[in-house]
């Protein structure tokens, strides 16, 4: 186990494959919500801070499993409510949140980050 604190021992543990996987899923998912501003304005603009999270959070998941499939060591659970990224068998990556810190299930997030 390591301290998800450090963001070097987090970084060594997802790996270079992993966080381009991720990177790619970020630059696809902003591209998908810069498609639905142009084409549906109206529902972009009068859609919920909530709402426009949980659009991000299913696209950035979509994403994420299309580049994840096929990698060896990358795993993934979707069973509503838990939709976890799974790298090795030590790190899931439960929740995406802004700088992609990852939180292991049972720890205390920093105050800043989103959790469950």
């Amino acid at each position: 186990m390591f301290d998800v604190e450090k963001s070097d021992a987090v970084l060594d543990a997802l790996g270079q494959k992993a966080l381009d996987a991720i990177g790619r899923a970020v630059a696809a998912t902003r591209a998908d919500l810069g498609a639905y501003r142009r084409l549906l304005p109206r529902f972009a603009a009068e859609a919920s801070q909530r709402g426009l999270h949980n659009w991000i959070h299913d696209w950035m998941f979509a994403n994420a499993l299309v580049e994840i499939d096929g990698m060896p060591g990358a795993s993934y659970i979707d069973e509503e409510p838990v939709r976890d990224l799974c790298f090795g068998s030590t790190l899931p990556l439960i929740r995406l949140v802004p700088a992609w810190t990852s939180i292991r299930r049972g720890g205390s997030p920093p105050s800043h980050h989103w959790t469950r």
